[in-house]
């Protein structure tokens, strides 16, 4: 029962109301009678009444004075104003102060009893309102892991009606994300379409169901329900132009398992990685379809490092069997693989730059940043076969050079930082400056001046691009005493200035 607390000054009015409408009929008890605002006010205080009918004009305090009074003590009830014609400049204010509607006098037995439903209607929507919030925060922590919010969740889903016993989670990645309105229709077609109760949340991975099944089923019949529960997302999204990947986790009884549900949610739709045209993924088609043998994986793994060490000039080919290989693994779990072609992404360059051969290759950290940044295992697999190419190149390029060569350039590869000279290379390595140039200019077709600046810039661009120093102290740390000097031959390599590189 909603609380009703009536102000005004005529007794008869008061009576009027009381006796117009059926109160208990529409939910409500009239808890107190107020005859002027002060005493209003003190009896709102002490009882708290869900719907508050005040007469503007009374002694001591008028209505309007009374609800602001009221509002700014926080006291927020459903204030209904009642007035006579003349006063109908004082409603507008009321209007202005929030209050719910008002009535004129005399009072209208039929524009009482509209009113009444309407703000009956309001406040069970506010409170439903209200048990929904709670169950998404409840969802969230549950997710989260916390226990006490399960066990509470359980409970606030049962008194919600309906069944509560079996149930998964399905998440929805989408761009854009999801607005509440859409939201909630969705919720009541799927209800109203397929055995089940859904309740949703948003996260930072997206917005999250929680769907319990409303009968008792078979296993298999769960999926197939949690897959149309999928199909109608899918359909409603698609009429809003909304993108969306879908994935389902497997069925539980148990609200402990909530957070492991979510897990397999986020398994399942990161193995998009790899499913690049699926639009729904069920975890369950997932589990039964991979391999997850990482003895074997690893096995491999070290045939290709090998491979790497001994046969650096083949380590095209020797990527693209590794690669066959891990597509025929089945496995599905994106973090996994992507921390295996990391690992191979670095250990071909250990082994080209152990041979002299990687002058131009990639560092850890932008094999990482660049492989990370893969949205599919098809880009991440092209990714490492272009790079191979370049190792490769870099590779077969370096196996024809002479001794002398490798000499030379292996010195200016590890002295480039110093305010290197043609004299300077010469003194260490106890070989004349002309014979130095004849040697590069024949066998690289540069110059010594233009190898030792393609050195320095391409080194230029590495730590320009971890962001950690400013502009002129990388030309600094890379052996350029003259600033402009390096912008404008930076620019002149890489097509772009080092600020933009940045």
């Amino acid at each position: 029962m909603y609380k009703v607390l009536l102000a005004d000054d005529n007794a008869l009015s008061r009576k009027a109301v009381r006796q117009s409408v059926s109160w208990k009929n529409n939910g409500c008890k009239i808890v107190g009678e107020a005859e002027n605002g002060v005493k209003a006010c003190q009896m709102i205080r002490e009882l708290r009444p869900d719907i508050v009918l005040m007469d503007i004009r009374m002694p001591g305090m008028t209505g309007l004075e009374a609800i602001r009074c009221l509002k700014e003590e926080g006291i927020d009830s459903l204030y209904i104003l009642i007035t006579a014609y003349d006063d109908f400049a004082f409603a507008k204010e009321g209007i202005q102060l929030g209050v719910f509607d008002y009535i004129l006098k005399p009072v209208a037995e039929k524009e009482l009893q509209r009113v009444i439903q309407k703000a009956v209607y309001d406040l069970t929507q506010e409170i439903q309102d209200g048990e929904k919030e709670k169950r998404r925060r409840l969802l969230n922590e549950s997710i989260c892991g916390n226990s006490s919010a399960m066990e509470e969740l359980q409970g606030a889903c049962e008194r919600a009606g309906g069944r509560f016993q079996d149930y998964c989670i399905i998440l929805v990645s989408s761009e854009p994300g999801i607005e509440d309105i859409l939201l909630q229709e969705i919720q009541k077609s799927c209800e109203l379409r397929l055995p089940v109760r859904l309740l949703w949340t948003r996260n930072k991975e997206g917005t999250v169901f929680l769907c319990s099944f409303q009968e008792l089923q078979m296993i298999r019949e769960y999926h197939l329900i949690s897959l149309k529960v999928a199909e109608q997302i899918q359909g409603w999204l698609q009429k809003r132009e909304i993108t969306a990947v879908i994935s389902i986790s497997e069925v539980t009884k148990k609200t402990a398992d909530i957070p492991f549900l979510y897990e397999h949610a986020v398994f399942a739709r990161n193995s998009r990685f790899f499913l690049e045209n699926q639009k729904v993924i069920h975890y369950e088609s997932l589990r039964s379809r991979s391999i997850r043998n990482e003895y074997e994986m690893m096995e491999e793994l070290e045939a290709f490092y090998l491979s790497c060490r001994n046969q650096p000039e083949k380590i095209e080919e020797n990527l693209g069997c590794f690669l066959q290989c891990m597509e025929k693994s089945g496995n599905y779990d994106a973090r996994y693989v992507k921390d295996i072609l990391i690992q191979v992404g670095i250990m071909m360059t250990c082994q080209v730059r152990e041979k002299d051969m990687g002058r131009f290759s990639k560092n850890a950290d932008q094999i990482i940043k660049e492989l990370s940044e893969c949205k599919t295992a098809r880009e991440a697999y092209t990714w490492l076969q272009e790079y191979a190419a370049q190792l490769a190149g870099s590779s077969s390029s370096a196996a024809r050079l002479s001794a002398p060569a490798r000499r030379i350039l292996e010195y200016m590869n590890q002295h480039f930082q110093e305010h290197l000279s043609l004299q300077d290379v010469s003194d260490a390595l106890d070989i004349s400056s002309s014979h130095i140039c004849r040697v590069l200019k024949n066998e690289t077709g540069e110059t010594f001046v233009t190898l030792l600046n393609k050195i320095r810039i391409q080194e230029a661009g590495r730590l320009l691009q971890e962001g950690k120093w400013k502009v002129y102290e990388v030309a600094e740390k890379c052996g350029f005493s003259n600033y402009a000097y390096f912008y404008q031959l930076f620019k002149k390599e890489t097509g772009i200035s080092p600020t933009e590189w940045k």
